[in-house]
């Protein structure tokens, strides 16, 4: 299982066709710093689909003004650490 960290919100596209060719099922995201602007891609984007969670991290969100909408879990930085030591494989998309 392969936690993916999204943390630069790049085109748009560009990032969804590649998780979205990347990711597993099981497989889940985490958005962190500018990542988390992707929450508010609507539609989700496929890998929204794919991936068993999609967690978005509060105080990143928090410090740009965001509301964490439904279909996205908040987690905090002792969960970051515990989803990073908890998968066999972190990937970190820039």
């Amino acid at each position: 299982m392969t936690l993916h960290l999204l943390n630069k919100a790049r085109s748009a596209n560009e990032i969804n066709e590649q998780l979205s060719n990347s990711i597993e099922p099981g497989d889940q995201v985490l958005l962190i710093e500018n990542g988390v602007l992707q929450c508010l891609t609507q539609p989700y984007p496929a890998w929204h689909d794919i991936a068993s969670n999609v967690y978005v991290l509060s105080e990143d969100a928090s410090a740009r003004g965001l509301k964490i909408p439904k279909g996205f879990t908040s987690v905090n930085y002792d969960d970051f650490v515990r989803l990073s030591i908890e998968h066999n494989k972190v990937v970190s998309w820039y």
